[in-house]
């Protein structure tokens, strides 16, 4: 059985305040199929053998996945690309989300017109514009495909296009990490340091401990603001449905009212033709 609104309202709002009472914060990892989200996901968690998310060339993950692991919580999500009501559930989690991974694949170039058009989107939805760009972290990944005599300028370059086109969107300079996920996991098996500092992986590491030390309070701030806004957003929901329901309740009133008094009218009518018949019947 489906729920309605209400119910889905008050069952999001459970959730958001018990996530208060025990505070994980949440990464979602999201972009373009085949950018490399879950190889990513993987290597973070310490998950060399990428069984936890799925990996593949064709499309796998048609809903979020996620997993706890050591106070943090993952969450992969669907391609941009693959289909609208999919993209409807990668806005969802971003918004829930206390760190953003927005993963492109360095090889493709510059961002494409439809990671443009999303990030557009998500900034202009979402409920607190001023703290998005702070919890939102801009991941290149796959470095390792790239011609290694022209690496080091590729990503130069490629790093310079894409700042500028986030630029544009956020107004603000955003942080852009460039890593290999596959490296890194091949590092950890062969035990290799040189390979573990190519991969670029504890940069990003970094990043998210320093994102979560120096923000805890401003993700709890932000789930405080969610709450309020949603319990704000129910509640005025919930008025609207109930002056519907009064206006409902008051035309079913005048409703039966006028059946009562047409009812009325016809037992009066259909009196006076019995008293009518019965006269008739005296007189015979």
């Amino acid at each position: 059985m489906q729920l309605n609104k209400e119910k889905k309202d008050i069952l999001k709002l459970k959730e958001l305040i018990e996530s208060l009472k025990d505070f994980t914060p949440t990464i979602v990892c999201t972009g373009l199929l085949n950018a490399g989200k879950s190889t990513l996901l993987n290597a973070l968690i310490g998950d060399n053998d990428n069984q936890t998310f799925k990996v593949a060339d064709i499309r796998e993950t048609t809903a979020k996945k996620q997993i706890s692991v050591a106070n943090l919580t993952y969450i992969d999500t669907p391609g941009l690309d693959a289909n609208d009501n999919d993209t409807k559930v990668v806005y969802e989690a971003i918004n829930s989300a206390d760190i953003v991974l927005f993963v492109h694949n360095i090889n493709t170039g510059e961002l494409d017109k439809s990671e443009v058009t999303f990030l557009k989107d998500v900034l202009k939805h979402h409920p607190n514009q001023k703290h998005f760009l702070s919890t939102i972290k801009f991941v290149l990944t796959k470095k390792d495909n790239l011609n290694p005599s022209e690496e080091e300028h590729t990503i130069s370059e490629i790093s310079k296009k894409i700042e500028k086109q986030i630029q544009d969107i956020f107004i603000e300079l955003p942080i852009i990490v460039v890593v290999s996920a596959e490296v890194y996991q091949e590092a950890l098996k062969e035990n290799s340091p040189p390979l573990l500092q190519y991969s670029n992986l504890s940069t990003l590491k970094k990043h998210i401990d320093i994102m979560i030390n120096e923000h805890k309070k401003l993700i709890y701030n932000n789930k405080q603001t969610k709450i309020r806004t949603m319990l704000r957003e129910t509640l005025e929901h919930l008025k609207s449905k109930r002056q519907n329901l009064i206006y409902e309740k008051h035309a079913l009133m005048m409703e039966n009212e006028q059946k009562k008094n047409l009812l009325k009218q016809d037992i009066v009518k259909l009196n006076k033709i019995l008293k009518e018949k019965e006269k008739n019947y005296k007189g015979l």
